[in-house]
């Protein structure tokens, strides 16, 4: 009778220690989502001349859209009824946009992954526009001042207790860029827009290979759960046997839903052979 009760006490320890876990987990999760950071912003020059703006678009194109819509007025990015829905909201000066946003503010949100308030920008990739120099990151300002508004409102990211608990636990990927961000860093040095490995690099740091295909570019796991592992992409994986035109290929014409693709089919011939240059300059083994 003895060791019976001595078993039933400590399942019931046991589950006190679980579920203090949990409410641990749970609400330290809540308090990440509504923190407000207090961020010191280094301002950009914004230029107004056509190459510039012509430039900014094109970055936009290439960084944005897949996640904030063709017209920029926001997605659904991410809905399981499970974990929650995220939108990719309306980031045009329309109502539910962003009127107003300064210069200021729009470098907040994109280098530093925080709102106007400060509050975190949820699944924003700052982690990889940090690395945004500032020449570029002022021609996306520009270009976004001059886009059409798009009148359209989004609901706040609304995440389920599963979700939370699995954002807590690290199991969703980064989830609050901010968190990781060093906002006191330098500033990247400005690469000519060249057919070279250092131009690949950045474009690669830019567009968050890393996110799915791992730290090393030799493999990995993107955050979404339903996901596959996602291939090596240096020279000691598949690309060992690709020519230039196979990647090339390849990048404008895949379609998976688990890829930023709207991106990449927009980058130019010039950029894509930058990366690739890039990628077989790495000697990784796929992991």
């Amino acid at each position: 009778m003895n060791i019976l009760k001595k078993i039933a006490v400590g399942i019931g320890v046991l589950i006190v220690a679980l579920v203090a876990i949990v409410v641990v987990i749970y609400f330290s999760t809540t308090a990440r989502m509504n923190e407000t950071y207090d961020i010191d912003v280094e301002t950009v020059d914004v230029p107004s001349d056509s190459a510039s703006m012509e430039r900014g678009r094109h970055m936009v194109d290439v960084l944005c859209r897949h996640c904030h819509g063709g017209d920029l007025g926001g997605s659904t990015f991410f809905d399981d009824p499970s974990l929650g829905s995220i939108p990719g909201s309306n980031i045009t000066s329309g109502d539910g946009g962003l009127a107003g946003y300064t210069v200021i503010d729009w470098i907040r949100a994109i280098r530093h992954g925080v709102d106007k308030e400060g509050k975190p920008l949820m699944v924003m990739p700052s982690s990889d526009f940090y690395y945004l120099n500032n020449k570029d990151l002022g021609s996306i300002i520009a270009y976004m001042k001059t886009v059409p508004p798009v009148d359209k409102k989004w609901p706040d990211p609304d995440i389920t207790f599963l979700g939370t608990m699995l954002s807590g636990l690290g199991q969703l990927g980064e989830v609050f860029s901010v968190e990781n961000i060093d906002h006191d860093g330098p500033r990247p040095p400005i690469v000519s827009e060249a057919v070279s490995v250092e131009y690949g690099e950045y474009l690669v740091s830019l567009f968050g290979c890393r996110t799915c295909h791992g730290e090393n570019l030799t493999g990995g796991k993107s955050p979404n759960p339903a996901a596959p592992p996602a291939a090596g992409i240096t020279m000691g994986s598949i690309m060992s046997d690709w020519t230039l035109e196979d990647f090339i290929d390849a990048t404008q014409t895949l379609e998976s839903e688990y890829m930023p693709w709207e991106g990449l089919a927009v980058m130019t011939k010039d950029e894509l052979a930058a990366i690739q240059m890039y990628l077989v300059s790495l000697p990784g083994d796929e992991e």
